[in-house]
């Protein structure tokens, strides 16, 4: 006789399993980690991320931890501002001595998504199902949420939606404020990304609220005091990783990256079977479509939810719930609301506002995945109204049209980064200088083509860099470049820097005694090398 103790682990290591399969199906050449070619030749946000981990990874220990004192030199900046999954980047520092030269970690991340998708995904259907087998046919579901997916083709650290449905797995099986659990979670959040930070503390609040007004298990000074140290808790983690140490620039956009009205049913080349609707620029980032398997879910949900007789009454009974998803739906609208390419009405916030308070949601479109995997598990859990075999048909024919709606999308994702090769410079006489120096300076921008390969070479030789590709860049970088812009307009070079000058070339070079520098000319750059000789 099987224990129900040992079905358990059998459940739950299939749900390991089913996410592992699903990585290894997509990705199965990223788990390779010296593979790093693959980041070198994506697009900004790709190189961005690496970058930051090769200068975080050279940079001396430093106080905050997440420092990287030579990048963005001389402010510095906070591995959480380049992408780069700081829990993972602090942890592989560590062992940085024994690693080898090449080395990424993001193929090992995008494992843990999909493993840690299963895992969550599955725990949450099994406390409403109570059943096993509808359990983990419904994880799939999770494990291939389009919006994980899409996030998985460029914004690596934000595909850490497991997060999300730990918070709601918290939020639905616990009676009691479990503070070390929330304050595991928001903590590991944080050490993510500040976007799953906001979804993730928003559903502890809300499970604070839900206990004090709706169950009333808590007082107003125990919920007042849950408050008031996690705040405390994440603003000492936010510390350590030095998100504080530097005064960033204003966040632009909100409004911009927004989502549409039609998001949930606008597939943005994501279906085999639906058209694309039209959408604002930018909305993209708005994208929340819930795969033509969910809809055929949505619309058997909604004729089970109107045929019932006591309808109200449980609309009544999750009148929190139903605030709060209208709270992030409209958070994720932003005060520019839209249909398709039609602005319907906007709200004329002022410009302080917007850039100051709402600005920290710059890339709002995104808050509404807590919501959009709340809509999951709703429409996954209507099946419970059915026999089990019924149940599982149905689970299996949706699984079958949402498999088939995004299979060309799951085809292009496995394509994606395969067999990459990256070709370096090979300038024999940019590698012989370049270790001589300490400093990189980029003027007055960097040059996107040819920046990785400057990363790569001043992260092996510990040059510190003046510029960089950051989620929010430090306030006074351009101030600082400036300073640098003119004093190389007067003639001045320092002498341990290495000036690659990628505009308004005559301008800025006018004043140099060129006799005294080696200077090269650069596929449209110019790069100075200053008292060569001296070496």
């Amino acid at each position: 006789m099987i224990s129900a103790k040992f079905k358990s682990i059998i459940a739950l290591s299939s749900a390991v399993i089913l996410g592992a399969v699903a990585f290894f199906v997509i990705y199965p050449h990223l788990l390779d980690f010296s593979y790093d070619a693959w980041l070198l030749t994506a697009g900004p946000d790709q190189i961005q991320y690496y970058t930051g981990w090769l200068m975080y990874r050279q940079a001396e220990w430093s106080w905050p931890l997440g420092m990287i004192s030579s990048y963005a030199y001389p402010s510095g900046i906070s591995i959480s501002y380049t992408d780069s999954i700081p829990l993972l980047a602090i942890f592989f520092k560590i062992f940085t001595n024994w690693l080898p030269m090449v080395f990424q970690y993001t193929g090992l991340w995008l494992l843990l998504c999909f493993i840690l998708q299963g895992i969550f995904s599955y725990l949450l259907l099994e406390k409403f199902f109570k059943n096993k087998v509808l359990s983990l046919l419904g994880s799939v579901f999770f494990i291939l949420s389009p919006i994980m997916l899409f996030r998985m083709g460029g914004h690596f650290a934000l595909a850490g939606h497991w997060l999300i449905l730990a918070a709601w797995w918290l939020f639905f099986t616990k009676d009691r404020l479990s503070w070390l659990a929330w304050l595991t979670v928001t903590g590991l959040a944080l050490l993510v990304h500040p976007y799953l930070l906001f979804m993730v503390f928003f559903v502890a609040v809300l499970q604070a609220v839900d206990l004090l007004l709706i169950k009333k298990t808590i007082s107003l000074k125990k919920f007042t005091l849950f408050i008031l140290s996690l705040l405390t808790y994440l603003f000492f983690c936010g510390f350590i990783l030095g998100l504080f140490q530097i005064e960033q620039s204003t966040a632009t956009g909100y409004g911009d990256f927004s989502m549409n009205l039609n998001a949930l049913f606008n597939p943005m080349t994501w279906s085999g079977v639906l058209s694309d609707r039209p959408s604002i620029f930018y909305q993209a980032e708005g994208f929340n479509y819930l795969g033509l398997g969910i809809i055929f879910l949505l619309i058997f949900s909604l004729v089970i939810f109107f045929r019932e007789k006591n309808k109200l009454e449980s609309l009544k009974n999750n009148w929190l719930l139903i605030l709060f998803c209208l709270f992030l739906t409209l958070l994720a609208l932003s005060h520019i609301v839209t249909w398709d390419d039609h602005i319907l009405f906007q709200i004329h916030w002022p410009k302080l506002i917007i850039d100051n308070i709402f600005g920290i949601f710059r890339s709002s479109g995104r808050l509404f995945w807590p919501v959009y995997y709340l809509i999951m598990l709703g429409v996954i859990l209507s099946v419970k109204k059915l026999k089990f075999k019924q149940a599982v048909i149905v689970l299996c024919l949706a699984l079958f049209i949402q498999i088939y709606d995004l299979s060309h999308k799951i085809i292009e994702r496995s394509q994606e980064y395969q067999n990459k090769t990256y070709i370096s410079l090979n300038n024999q006489i940019i590698s012989e200088y370049l270790p001589k120096y300490q400093h990189l300076s980029f003027l007055p921008v960097i040059n996107h083509k040819y920046f990785s390969y400057f990363v790569l070479e001043a992260a092996e030789n510990n040059l510190s860099i003046n510029d960089g590709y950051f989620a929010r860049e430090p306030k006074n970088m351009s101030v600082n470049k400036q300073k640098e812009i003119e004093q190389v307009k007067n003639g001045h070079l320092e002498r341990e820097t290495i000036y690659i000058i990628s505009r308004d070339i005559d301008s800025l070079i006018a004043n140099i005694n060129q006799q005294d520098h080696l200077v090269l000319d650069f596929d449209n750059n110019i790069i100075i090398f200053p008292y060569y000789q001296e070496r």
